[in-house]
């Protein structure tokens, strides 16, 4: 998550999307011009009292198992909610910012965080993929269930008004350079991670046709708002 004052955007990083190189992009695009503070109740309470306004300052979000479980008691986490940034922020500032996030086939994006999880070079096998999917036991121990929705939506409503979509990512993120008023020929999209997959995206391949169905209710919301399909 990150805030820039300066070009007056927000970018909410979802998961297994090219996120990492995007925040990094974002993230560089800010240090070039502020620094950002820490995305910290404590640092939002110093700059009350210092009378500082919210608006003429950035902010990152922060790794950290607290600030994933309880973002309004530390600060919010580097992939935090919309939900809680707009609480953060207020809602009178966090509407008049640009929001922009990122998104991914499911069935893909669920593909890619299994061979990041297994941590190997080589394509994962579809046996123990199908295995790992219908497992209680692998879903709660291995943070399997993504939750990028939360991430850019308020109310069930999606509330980012660009979506870069890792089908389509060097395309949108040159439009969204543009649309905060860069130049998107002076700024280009590092590679980051990528490093866990050798099927060329060949995800299908992978899946059986109860655990396709199974992976599509647990993001029926993203799949139905993006018209993503097997």
């Amino acid at each position: 998550m990150l805030v820039s004052h300066r070009f007056r955007f927000i970018f909410l990083k979802t998961e297994k999307t090219a996120s990492s190189s995007l925040y990094t992009a974002f993230r560089d695009i800010i240090l070039e011009h502020d620094k950002p503070y820490a995305a910290d109740w404590s640092v939002r309470r110093q700059l009350m009292r210092q009378n500082v306004d919210l608006g003429s300052v950035s902010f990152s979000g922060r790794s950290g198992a607290v600030r994933r479980r309880l973002p309004r008691l530390s600060g919010l986490h580097r992939h935090g909610y919309a939900t809680d940034l707009r609480a953060f922020l207020g809602p009178d500032l966090f509407d008049r910012y640009t929001v922009i996030t990122s998104e991914r086939n499911p069935w893909d994006r669920q593909v890619s965080l299994f061979a990041h999880r297994q941590n190997k070079d080589e394509r994962p096998s579809g046996r123990a993929f199908a295995s790992a999917m219908r497992s209680p036991l692998y879903n709660l121990l291995h943070h399997n269930r993504l939750r990028n929705w939360e991430i850019y939506s308020i109310d069930d409503r999606v509330c980012a008004h660009h979506v870069i979509r890792f089908e389509n990512l060097h395309e949108d993120f040159r439009m969204v350079i543009k649309d905060i008023g860069l130049d998107p020929d002076r700024y280009a999209l590092p590679h980051r991670r990528g490093g866990n997959r050798s099927d060329e995206g060949r995800y299908r391949d992978l899946y059986t046709d109860d655990v396709r169905d199974l992976v599509g209710r647990w993001y029926r919301r993203e799949i139905k708002h993006f018209g993503y399909r097997f």
